[in-house]
């Protein structure tokens, strides 16, 4: 496993036994982004905040750095398979990168707003302020299709589990479904209010779209609006659909969290001093909350709380076990810290 963080240092670590096995140093900013390589020269790339993108071999020596440019980078791919990837600067430019060469494969025209991967990590899907949806090839580093038939910008994107629907929110209070094999738009999906973000159950049975006020929850067999919940008003969300379809979790500026079950709607107020980071198990019977400060809680189905952690620094990229026993997290000056979910108890540091 490996991880970054704002001294500018990727560790490797061994998982069996918790110890860092190498150190990699170059990067003169904090590392955003990194991922590993499905193959090829180098053992994974990483990426920081002032653009510069490195690649590394598994000796820990840059085999090649390239600069991005000071829009800094938003997303990195590898593919699963060879020595291609992808990245994406917030100027909206996708940068192709295969066999140690670069170059710009494509772009936006503005700011890129969202992107996301198919669920076989074959492609990326962008969406942008130009108002087009475009997939890329991982593997290949190059423009596959591009979907059109958005008359606004792009504010966030999801695609089915078997990668035949791109699912996109877009500026004009609309939401446009598209199939990726030939980029056809075959629905578009009222929303009564601006929708911020939206999710896909993992059975495809729903689509959850948050919106300014309100959470619309769709069918995708057909696709058909089925209901909407009223929600406190805010500026900016996040929303994840469970397994079953029949719930997601969604999170807001004020840092309320809500598991939102299908006619039913319940909800958890987090003592957090700001916005929160949520997950769930793989169920959703068990939800975890972290605010910036450190403070992470963990929640039953029933808006129980079970523990409480506080934690003397940042913590980001929250994530629960399967069964929900296992909460990890990211924290900073401390690398990735794991804790027992029902009693905030330390298990493991990497």
């Amino acid at each position: 496993v490996a991880s970054a963080g704002t001294d500018g240092r990727v560790r490797i670590w061994n998982v069996k036994t918790g110890k860092a096995v190498r150190t990699l140093e170059g990067h003169s900013a904090p590392v955003t982004q990194m991922t590993f390589s499905g193959g090829g020269s180098f053992l994974l790339a990483s990426c920081d905040a002032g653009g510069t993108l490195k690649h590394w071999d598994a000796h820990g020596k840059t085999v090649q750095a390239y600069s991005l440019g000071a829009s800094g980078c938003r997303g990195v791919s590898a593919a699963k398979q060879g020595a291609g990837f992808l990245a994406i600067t917030a100027d909206g430019a996708l940068h192709g990168f295969r066999n140690l060469r670069a170059r710009i494969i494509g772009r936006h025209d503005g700011a890129s707003g969202s992107l996301t991967y198919s669920r076989d990590g074959r492609f990326l899907i962008t969406g942008g302020r130009d108002r087009a949806i475009r997939v890329w090839d991982v593997e290949q580093a190059a423009a596959q299709r591009t979907l059109v038939g958005s008359p606004a910008a792009i504010v966030d994107t999801a695609v089915t589990s078997d990668d035949r629907h791109v699912v996109a929110a877009c500026a004009d209070r609309q939401v446009r479904v598209w199939t990726m094999s030939d980029g056809k738009l075959v629905r578009t999906l009222p929303c009564a209010t601006m929708p911020l973000a939206l999710s896909i159950s993992g059975n495809d049975r729903r689509l959850f779209v948050r919106t300014e006020d309100r959470l619309e929850v769709y069918d995708t067999q057909p696709w058909s609006w089925r209901e909407s919940v009223p929600l406190a008003a805010t500026s900016a969300a996040a929303v994840a659909g469970m397994p079953g379809g029949g719930s997601c979790v969604t999170a807001a500026t004020d840092g309320r969290v809500q598991r939102i079950s299908v006619r039913l709607a319940s909800s958890v107020r987090p003592d957090l001093p700001e916005p929160a980071d949520v997950t769930s198990n793989s169920d959703g019977t068990v939800l975890a909350t972290a605010a910036a400060g450190g403070k992470l809680q963990v929640w039953d189905v029933a808006s129980k709380l079970v523990a409480q952690v506080q934690h003397a620094g940042a913590v980001r990229n929250l994530t629960l076990s399967g069964d929900g026993k296992r909460l990890a997290a990211v924290a900073a000056n401390h690398g990735v810290i794991v804790w027992d979910a029902y009693t905030g108890t330390p298990l493991a540091t990497f």
